[in-house]
C-alpha cells in the first residue's frame, strides 16, 4: 500500500510533466547534446534550470555525465532537490547562481539556456556569462 506522502510525490511529479512544445524542445536539445557526447561524457550546466526537469532526464538517461543546474529561484531549487531525490539521481548537483554575473572558473562541454533568457533581467549579461563558462570547442543551446 502506497503512503499518504509518497501518493502525495508521486502526484506532484506527473504534474510537473512538461507540455507538449516543452517536450519538443528537450527532445531536440537532447538529440543535440547525444550527438556532442559521442566522443565521451559531457560536463554540463543547465542555466535558468527552474526545477531541473531537463536535468534530471539527462542525468537518468546519463549517468556518465557531470550536470551542474543553475538558477536564482531557491524554491525552484527546492522542489528540484525534492524530484532528483526521489529519483534517485546523483550526477546533478544544484548551484543558487545569478546567470548575469560571472559564474565562476567551471568549464562545460555544454550550456543550455532553454526558456530563461525571456526572464533574465539583463539578458546579454547572462549570454556573456553562459558563454565565458564553454570549453573551447562546446556548445551553446538556447530557446
Amino acid at each position: 500500500m502506497i503512503g499518504p506522502r509518497c501518493l502525495r510525490r508521486r502526484i506532484g511529479r506527473r504534474l510537473r510533466l512538461p507540455s507538449p512544445t516543452r517536450r519538443i524542445r528537450f527532445s531536440l536539445a537532447t538529440a543535440a547534446l547525444e550527438r556532442k557526447a559521442r566522443n565521451g561524457p559531457l560536463r554540463l550546466l543547465d542555466a535558468g534550470c527552474s526545477e531541473a526537469l531537463l536535468a534530471e532526464k539527462l542525468a537518468l538517461r546519463h549517468r556518465d555525465w557531470s550536470i551542474d543546474a543553475a538558477d536564482i529561484d531557491e524554491q525552484a531549487l527546492e522542489a528540484a532537490a525534492d524530484s532528483l531525490g526521489i529519483a534517485g539521481v546523483v550526477n546533478v548537483h544544484l548551484l543558487k547562481r545569478d546567470l548575469t554575473k560571472p559564474l565562476g572558473e567551471e568549464t562545460y562541454s555544454a550550456v543550455l539556456a532553454l526558456e530563461c533568457l525571456a526572464i533574465l533581467p539583463d539578458d546579454q549579461a547572462a549570454l556573456s556569462s553562459m558563454t565565458a563558462s564553454l570549453e573551447p570547442g562546446g556548445i551553446f543551446l538556447a530557446h
